[in-house]
């Protein structure tokens, strides 16, 4: 039903006038005129038939409703045409079908529909020149004027209906491939979207992962910068002593030829055992630090 949207909204419309048009005209028959059998009998079928094709519209039955709207009536004109040839709103009401036949169908059902009603315009004025007085026709050529005259008003306004229609559906069609395409176009946006999306995500935790690791290490780095300048602490100030000891007492065996050698060799030993102490105790300090907080290869 999409793609006969503005047909459906047209059909829509034509019945409930047409609903609203022929109960008045029927109510009006039958009130002024209900002597005129023919004239009430007409009125009821065309709204029956209103009433059926509003039905089978309801029911998303588009073109069983539009055949039922066009053709009872049409066949309802010609009988009326053909009986009442004094009368011109029958031939009137064909034009406006096939008017309908233009708007409301395509394809060989428009053509068929077409050819049905100009096949009764024709029989009408055929069947008139036989007896062109009972239709207040001067004679024949008369006739076969006024049959000229509406055969070519049904061709131009149909035919240029139709024309129109052809163009409105051609223009339709190319905005229904346009919409696809920018449809399509959207989605393909949508999906480029989403992935740069997942991959500023994806960059994002990268970032936050390569932050903490730069973290961890600037931590790590600060930590180890710390021991080195405790050993350095460590190593100015309690290596200082021992050592400058040991190297006092070799410079004292050096000027004084007459010192206890036995008590330097004491005291020296003495000194060398606490630099050892201290160089122990430092590396197992740096040793435990190193176990901790491991340094990872990157």
């Amino acid at each position: 039903m999409n793609d006969r949207k503005i047909e459906y909204y047209f059909l829509k419309n034509l019945l409930q006038i047409a609903l609203l048009g022929v109960t008045i005209i029927l109510v009006s028959d039958i009130s002024l005129s209900f002597h005129n059998v023919s004239a009430v009998t007409i009125d009821t079928i065309i709204l029956v038939t209103t009433l059926a094709s509003f039905i089978l519209l309801r029911s998303n039955k588009f073109t069983a409703s539009v055949v039922t709207i066009t053709t009872i009536p049409l066949l309802t004109m010609l009988y009326q045409a053909v009986t009442f040839g004094n009368n011109t709103i029958p031939l009137t009401a064909i034009i406006v079908i096939g008017f309908a036949f233009s708007m409301l169908l395509k394809g060989q059902l428009m053509w068929f529909m077409h050819t049905i009603a100009m096949a009764g315009i024709i029989s009408v004025f055929y069947v008139q020149t036989f007896h062109p007085e009972a239709y207040m026709k001067q004679d024949a050529n008369t006739v076969m004027a006024t049959g000229i005259t509406y055969t070519v008003l049904y061709i131009l306004i149909t035919f240029s209906a139709a024309k129109l229609k052809a163009r409105y559906d051609s223009i339709h069609q190319e905005l229904i491939i346009v919409n696809l395409q920018l449809t399509e176009k959207t989605k393909e946006i949508k999906e480029q979207n989403e992935e740069l999306v997942r991959s500023q995500e994806k960059l994002s935790s990268l970032n936050q992962i390569l932050e903490q690791s730069i973290e961890e290490r600037t931590n790590r780095l600060i930590k180890q910068s710390e021991q080195l300048l405790n050993y350095s602490y460590v190593n100015a100030h309690h290596l200082r002593g021992p050592v400058a000891r040991v190297l006092g007492l070799i410079h004292l065996s050096k000027i004084d030829p007459s010192v206890d050698l036995p008590f330097l060799f004491n005291k020296i030993e003495h000194e060398t055992n606490e630099i050892d102490s201290i160089i122990s105790r430092i590396n197992t300090e740096l040793e435990k630090a190193g176990k901790a907080e491991p340094v990872s290869k990157a």
